[in-house]
């Protein structure tokens, strides 16, 4: 997708009635352009006020105040939302309207579900009506929704009006919007992540705006005695500020203790720390049925339980794991390489690392089993473990399928052969009736992934006493809230665990999951990781340009067009201007500037100095957490353009003749990243969190005479 900047343009024949003043930018004309879309549009901003609908939304007096700045019927609207007496079932009605194919239109509080293509009439005040309609695009890394809406409706989205003197469109919509027409208020969600919406968090706003929301402009910290902040910086070359941060060691169910009586407290600490948290997982395993049987698993909960798991365990020790999604999967069922899989990327990542598949013996879903497979003597070896024992003689298909996901190195004679691969059918025990393989794969999965074995032996893992225990287990694992030491102990206490393999690998130990809350989230976590790995270079390591292009817009003025600058010219220009101002050294072999952190604090040092009143500026980072939401904030064309190649064969010239550029160190302490799935996590908002219970809490749990989890200090 390309937008061009056409100007501005004050909106001609708007309402003229401004309840409050609200500092809104005008509207821009500017033009999107995706395949079968190529239009005019104006971009909203994002919305000032949380969505009415999340989790223990609370009107403090900043969001009180945010809200006197809109009309009477957002007002009225937004605090009779939030005193709905079944807010929970409101809630809930509002995640089942939206999906991919469908979005919310709550006015005020009645749902109105909406598609691609569908339109909502708008009462007019000339007792008329008009039309704005919907329409879903989709663009190489995301799917946008843009309004169509009919001349003479009397608009405003989150703050900000248009014309309405002929036809317009408006968008890419954010995920959370704040509609106003005719004294009316629309709350507007695109997905269910939208619901949670909450100004300034993490993946729900464009660059720009969550760079200004997310650090605000505090003038006081723009100097310090009377030296600015990005001037000391380069004098000083003092490092990021660092704080000291409490890092949780894996905890190790204690010898001698009751496996069943420590899972049950664990657990409980898990969930009173996901309500702490506020954390809520969107797609969840159901709960269990009548007679206390579980429900049939679907794909997504399987593949995002297991990568929960997985992911952890390679984040937190320095290994890493082939993934695929359910998508990716089916892709590989249907299609071999050689008939067109190239023009069918697959969802996977990983090369040649320890996959952990689930394998349904039929397309319509029949049957799941565990396939592990490794990478041995240059090729794959593969690892069943079904409960059913059903695929036993069949090898071959989930032999074609693993070389179809193209995530391991074969040589031609195996791929046309792939009988000379290895398969070994492990003995489990066998599930008691005729829903249960899903839970035991994931089971299987988990045991496997940190060292263990699952045993042959009947267990009771599944049993009507138990299910409930496995199902909340699987949900707090796939909301981020489960470790190492818990599974363990559950596969202990129901006898799941081989007795001579039950212990946990002293390499796969973790302290906390990975969240995969939604159906979508593993498949955006592959596609974002995968992203970074083609690109390490300009994807790690680079300012985003739209934050360069704000920058640089006082001191060029209207000679140039920055919007149509290709990134080569444009980080030219940034090159030079920093430069010219003695921020960076003017070494003409040196290689273009913004590649460091500390460039990147200078810039923030700099933004504050340009200044305009008109808008709010950050403030300049102190800590590397901080500096994290800048990287969050990158366009894909910096990878897709390939800019500064140049750049960087200067810098591998350098770093060849053994020193460093002048701008970048090579053993920088406090570089934000360099693992891409760390990267990924972050950008998508998907990191562990960091919550903790107090001493006396795990004591008031466990009890005085069982240990409480040990609290390393770490510096970071």
């Amino acid at each position: 997708m390309s937008k061009r900047k056409l100007g501005s343009q004050s909106p001609p024949n708007m309402a003229a009635q401004k309840k409050k003043t609200r500092v809104v930018p005008d509207p821009k004309l500017c033009r999107w352009t995706a395949e079968g879309f190529d239009h005019m549009v104006y971009t909203p901003p994002t919305s000032s006020l949380p969505s009415p609908f999340g989790v223990d939304i609370q009107l403090d007096q900043d969001t009180k105040d945010t809200i006197a700045q809109f009309g009477p019927a957002v007002q009225v609207s937004f605090e009779a939302t939030l005193r709905t007496a079944d807010k929970v079932k409101g809630r809930q009605t509002l995640l089942d309207l939206c999906n991919d194919e469908r979005i919310g239109w709550i006015d005020p509080l009645q749902p109105v579900i909406l598609t691609a293509g569908a339109g909502i009439n708008l009462s007019q005040r000339d007792g008329g009506t008009r039309v704005i309609r919907f329409r879903k695009v989709f663009t190489a890394y995301a799917i946008r929704w843009f309004a169509f809406v009919q001349r003479g409706a009397h608009l405003t989205v989150n703050g900000q009006s248009y014309p309405n003197t002929h036809d317009i469109v408006i968008g890419p919509l954010a995920p959370f919007s704040v509609l106003e027409y005719n004294d009316r208020a629309v709350f507007l969600y695109l997905n269910r992540e939208s619901v949670e919406y909450k100004p300034g968090g993490p993946g729900l706003q464009p660059a720009i705006s969550r760079v200004l929301a997310s650090l605000k402009n505090d003038h006081d910290s723009g100097s310090k005695d009377g030296t600015t902040v990005a001037k000391a910086a380069l004098t000083t070359g003092a490092p990021i500020a660092t704080q000291t941060s409490v890092k949780i060691e894996p905890e190790i169910q204690p010898d001698g203790s009751d496996p069943c009586e420590y899972y049950r407290s664990r657990m409980e600490e898990w969930r009173l720390l996901q309500t702490r948290s506020g954390t809520v997982l969107i797609d969840p395993a159901t709960p269990a049925g009548f007679y206390y049987t579980g429900e049939w698993l679907v794909d997504s909960v399987v593949f995002r339980a297991i990568a929960s798991v997985t992911t952890a365990i390679g984040l937190e020790n320095n290994m890493d794991f082939a993934m695929i999604d359910e998508w990716g999967y089916g892709l590989a069922r249907r299609y071999p390489p050689t008939k067109g899989m190239e023009s069918l990327p697959l969802t996977a990542t990983g090369r040649n690392k320890d996959l952990f598949l689930p394998y349904n013996t039929s397309e319509e879903g029949n049957h799941w089993l565990l396939v592990h497979v490794k990478h041995v003597n240059d090729r794959p070896e593969i690892h069943i473990y079904d409960s059913l024992n059903m695929m036993i003689g069949s090898d071959e298909p989930i032999k074609r399928i693993v070389v179809n996901t193209t995530l391991y190195d074969v040589d031609k004679d195996v791929d046309d052969d792939v009988r000379k691969i290895d398969l070994i059918h492990h003995n489990v025990a066998r599930q008691p009736g005729s829903w249960q393989c899903g839970y035991l794969t994931i089971l299987n999965a988990w045991c496997v992934a940190l060292g263990m074995e699952p045993g042959a032996k009947r267990h009771d893992a599944t049993s009507m006493h138990r299910i409930q225990d496995l199902i909340g287990m699987i949900n707090l694992s796939m909301a981020g809230f489960m470790d190492s030491a818990t599974i363990q102990a559950f596969m202990r206490c129901v006898g799941f665990v081989d007795a001579d393999h039950n212990t946990v690998a002293s390499d796969r130990h973790f302290t906390r999951s990975v969240p995969f809350l939604t159906k979508e989230s593993l498949n955006r976590y592959i596609l974002m990781r995968r992203e970074l790995e083609k690109h390490p270079e300009s994807a790690i390591r680079r300012l985003d340009l739209a934050t360069i292009r704000f920058l640089l817009d006082p001191e060029l003025g209207d000679f140039e067009d920055l919007d149509n600058m290709n990134p080569e010219t444009l980080l030219e220009h940034f090159d030079r201007w920093l430069k010219d101002r003695n921020l960076v050294e003017g070494d003409p072999t040196s290689p273009l500037s913004p590649i460091s952190p500390d460039t990147i604090r200078l810039t923030f040092g700099i933004a504050r100095s340009t200044n305009t009143g008109d808008a709010p500026l950050p403030a300049v980072p102190d800590d590397t957490r901080l500096l994290r939401k800048i990287w969050n904030i990158y366009h894909k064309m910096l990878k897709r353009q390939g800019h500064l190649r140049l750049a960087r064969q200067e810098r591998a010239k350098d770093i060849a003749d053994g020193h460093y550029s002048t701008q970048e160190m090579g053993d920088h302490p406090e570089y934000p990243y360099g693992d891409p799935r760390v990267v990924a996590l972050d950008r998508l908002g998907m990191l562990p969190t960091k919550h903790a219970l107090t001493a006396v809490e795990q004591q008031a749990i466990r009890g005085n005479s069982r240990p409480v989890i040990k609290l390393k200090l770490k510096h970071s």
